[in-house]
């Protein structure tokens, strides 16, 4: 902010705490100061995950059994980690049974767990994990959030409504909650188109309705906006379609978070709605160059290469995105 006094003032206070509160080492800090960092990066934005996860590291070292600092680092390796092969080869899901181990009756961790090993069909045990999650502790938002998300991921589209509904009555003026109800119906206008059923219009208004809400409750809410202006599309209003996409486009920019994710939405809605291939490259394109290093641009460079293929099959095509957007 260019109050350079005002820094070094704080600077001042800083060397005064250390010096009260030597370390081993003037390089290395105290767990406490990684934990707390990494829980800020955390908390603060998905572009941090990873130096969040390299904060918990650090805290570890200096402290291996603190609770706190496994359960920070097993969340920072779920939110970090894709693409496995197996459930047992996956870092976070040993992370997160190491914080079980510490804390048995910790239901937030024991439903990401469930998630883990949803993530690879072992249906059984997520079924176990989720019910017992949701016994231990009933009215904790984030526990009825993912045990919702497993039963919309799992298509018992009634059970996550009611857990959503009961959430709803907890924080009724939640933008996340009116996401998720919306998440709802999209998946479940996916199913029954695929069964032949009649209701997919219905089922879009709802999506549509909670993603309105959504916004109008946050209205820098970045994958809300992407989600309604998809449903513009889909209606076959792409005027609306365009509009929201430019403001999601200038909301990202703003924060200087979640662009990578717009330009390929934006690619898609080029590619599958105006059919064009042009633009849907130049985005795909621009979506590698803003996450080249990371797995989503791996994902990218897949989709990007599909579309340049005279004879491509949009449905691999989209599979390749959808893993992008979640």
């Amino acid at each position: 902010m260019g109050e350079h006094a005002q820094s070094q003032t704080y600077l001042g206070k800083l060397e005064k705490i250390k010096m009260q509160f030597p370390t081993e080492s003037p390089v290395v800090l105290h767990p406490e100061i990684y934990g707390e960092k990494g829980r800020a990066f955390l908390n603060f934005s998905p572009q941090y995950y990873e130096k969040a996860k390299e904060c918990f590291e650090k805290a570890l070292e200096l402290e291996p059994e603190e609770i706190e600092w496994n359960e920070g680092y097993a969340v920072a390796l779920y939110r970090t980690e894709f693409n496995l092969t197996s459930f047992e080869e996956s870092p976070a899901s040993r992370q997160l049974r190491r914080v079980l181990e510490l804390d048995p009756n910790n239901a937030y961790i024991m439903v990401l767990l469930g998630l883990k090993h949803a993530d690879y069909e072992e249906y059984q045990r997520v079924e176990e994990l989720m019910e017992t999650a949701i016994d231990l502790d009933p009215n904790k938002p984030y526990v009825i959030q993912y045990v919702a998300k497993f039963y919309r991921r799992n298509k018992q589209f009634d059970k996550a409504l009611s857990l959503l509904k009961r959430l709803q009555e907890m924080t009724p003026n939640s933008a996340l909650v009116h996401h998720q109800f919306a998440l709802i119906y999209k998946r479940k206008r996916q199913t029954s188109i695929q069964n032949g059923g009649e209701e997919a219009e219905a089922l879009l208004t709802l999506c549509m309705q909670h993603l309105d809400q959504a916004v109008s409750i946050q209205p820098s809410f970045v994958y809300a906006m992407l989600d309604l202006a998809a449903c513009y599309a889909e209606k076959k209003n792409f005027k609306k379609a365009e509009e929201m996409f430019e403001e999601t486009f200038k909301v990202a920019t703003a924060k200087n978070d979640h662009l990578y994710v717009v330009e390929v939405r934006y690619a898609d809605f080029q590619l599958y709605h105006m059919k064009s291939v042009p633009l849907a490259i130049m985005h795909y394109k621009e979506g590698l160059r803003l996450q080249k290093d990371t797995t989503a641009g791996k994902s990218i460079i897949i989709i990007s290469s599909a579309v340049h293929q005279p004879v491509c099959n949009p449905a691999k095509v989209h599979i390749k995105t959808w893993q992008i957007k979640t």
